[in-house]
């Protein structure tokens, strides 16, 4: 069967907020637990360190030249200062680290 795909990126956006709270976050997880429990589904999300390890058997890291997002993520009309910090954390490959902390095996 086809995995379902679930872009929470595009859950947060209505809010227009750089940063999501303990409250929304708290919220998401509440109302993915039934969705995830069944299985078979591609979860797309900025951050890994925010799932439990038990919901996923797999965690992929999609990486990208920094030249490639800044152009990317300033044609999208985002602010300067998330291009700045999104493109500082491809260099530091901090999403790579924390999802290797957040699910060692």
């Amino acid at each position: 069967a086809e995995a379902r795909r679930l872009g929470l990126g595009e859950w947060n956006e209505t809010d227009g907020c750089y940063e999501v709270g303990e409250e929304d976050e708290n919220r998401l997880l509440d109302s993915l637990e039934a969705t995830l429990s069944g299985g078979n589904c591609l979860v797309e999300y900025h951050s890994s360190a925010l799932f439990p390890e038990r919901w996923f058997r797999c965690v992929a890291v999609v990486t990208c030249d920094n030249e490639v997002l800044h152009k990317r993520l300033t044609e999208r009309g985002y602010p300067p200062h998330k291009v700045e910090s999104q493109v500082e954390c491809e260099i530091m490959q901090a999403p790579l680290e924390e999802a290797t902390t957040s699910y060692p095996s």
